[in-house]
This record gives structure tokens, sequence and C-alpha cells, in this order.
């Protein structure tokens, strides 16, 4: 099995939601992630995106931040401001504003990567994935710490009594 084959089996059951306006941009998204092995949700907009946010679980959101009305960096204040898991959903802003202070701008509102366009789809799909694998390599709430939960290695004396061959 070849590298793509197998990041495809593992995408599989990632969903993505990809935010942008441009309907060519949007559908060439669609399609090459869904090609690449996503199920990929696209919204138009920000009030678009917001319906779905609030009714979906997504794995991963692509924001694009130049959108009539309320521009992605504002979908992604809004996101990080939310409670719940929803909140914790990684965020890749795909835009043409690539200047230095637009990338700082979106970072700082919480974004896990930003990519300017245009750009390579193959860079896209790595980012995209390289985000998925961090994301997960989290832990979170109860998973941090859990004592007593692993066996014993040792099977040697015990070199935590008064009578300890260790000493």
């Amino acid at each position: 099995m070849t590298t793509v084959s197998a990041n495809r089996e593992v995408n599989r059951n990632r969903h993505l939601l990809v935010v942008d306006d441009d309907d060519r941009i949007r559908t060439l998204l669609k399609e090459f992630l869904a090609r690449n092995g996503f199920r990929v949700t696209a919204a138009r907009d920000a009030h678009a995106a917001r319906r779905l946010l609030d009714t979906l679980d997504f794995d991963l959101a692509v924001f694009d931040v130049m959108m009539p009305g309320e521009d992605g960096f504002s979908l992604a204040r809004w996101l990080r401001g939310r409670s719940g898991s929803s909140a914790a959903t990684p965020i890749l802003m795909l835009t043409a504003r690539g200047l230095p202070e637009d990338r700082i701008e979106g970072l700082s509102l919480g974004a896990d990567d930003y990519l300017s366009k245009p750009f390579e789809p193959q860079e896209l799909l790595l980012r995209i994935e390289a985000i998925l694998r961090r994301a997960n390599a989290r832990p979170t709430g109860q998973e941090r710490l859990k004592l007593g939960a692993a066996p014993s290695i040792w099977t040697g004396p015990s070199c935590l009594s008064a009578k300890s061959p260790c000493a």
C-alpha cells in the first residue's frame, strides 16, 4: 500500500468544512479533498458556515479570509469564542491576504495554520494532514492522567518496603 492510499484510508473518516465565497475555488477544493479521502461540506459564506457548525461536527475547517459580509477572521474569532468541543475545531486560513500582518492576525485569532493563495494543492493536503495529526495527539480532559491504569512492568523486589534488598 502506498503512502497516498494509506493516507486516503486515514482521511476517510475525517469531515472537513470548506468556507469560500468563490464558487470555482470552493468546488475545486471540495473535489480535491474528496479525492484524497475526506468527507467535505462546503459553505459559501460565514453565515452558512455558522449554521453548519451549529449542527455538525467537523475535524477541521478551512476558512477564506476575504468574503463579503463577515470575513474569515471574524468567523475564526466566533468559533474560538464558543463553548463546547466545536471551539477546538482546527482552523486553516486559506486566503489571498498573505502579508505578514495578515498571517499574524489569523494565527493570533486561533488559526492553526495559514496558507496564502495561490497554493499548491499537495501542500494544502499535507498541511491539513499535519494539523489533524497534531490535533489527535493532544490529550483532552480525563485522558491527561490515568493513575493505576497501566500494568506494572517491574517484577523484581519492591524497593519501597523497609525489608527492601535494593538498599
